[in-house]
């Protein structure tokens, strides 16, 4: 005589199988995690280098930016000393002319060559009458063309006299 399985032996027989295909199926995904670790490893540290290479890549570029501008900067203060000095140099030299009434072409030659020899960034010096005229050039060799040249004419030289 057949006797019908329990319910309870049919779950039993049920869980059992679900059991063992649940655990072919843990296997299964193991094994296809196992396949592609190495590929996930791969992916994860190539976003990881080139997020680190991207993160490098600005900082080097505000580290040249910072040092581009603090050497800008200095060569700005350096450059305005410097022509501030020749400013004041000049400044005595016509501060000098002011007290003794003016000067003689001898004087004029002899100061010049002075601020030249001190300043060699000075290629040659003018003195220019009230007219804006230019009386005098020093050395006059190579500058004769000069002598005489009316800046009054030009305005951009008649403002910055």
């Amino acid at each position: 005589m057949y006797n019908p399985p329990s319910r309870s032996a049919l779950s039993k027989v049920t869980k059992e199988k679900l059991g063992s295909s649940s655990a072919l199926l843990d296997v299964g995904v193991q094994d296809r995690i196992t396949r592609l670790l190495p590929i996930f490893l791969f992916c994860a540290g190539l976003i990881l280098s080139i997020l680190l290479w991207i993160a490098l890549d600005s900082n080097e570029a505000r580290q040249r930016t910072a040092t581009t501008n603090a050497e800008t900067a200095a060569l700005e203060r350096t450059l305005k000393g410097a022509l501030d000095e020749r400013a004041r140099a000049l400044a005595r030299t016509a501060q000098r002319w002011r007290l003794a009434g003016g000067r003689t072409r001898a004087e004029f030659d002899l100061e010049a060559e002075v601020n030249r020899q001190s300043y060699p960034s000075f290629r040659s010096l003018g003195w220019v009458g009230p007219d804006l005229v230019v009386r005098w050039v020093y050395p006059e060799r190579g500058n004769a063309r000069a002598i005489g040249l009316n800046n009054g004419r030009d305005p951009v030289r008649g403002r910055a006299l």
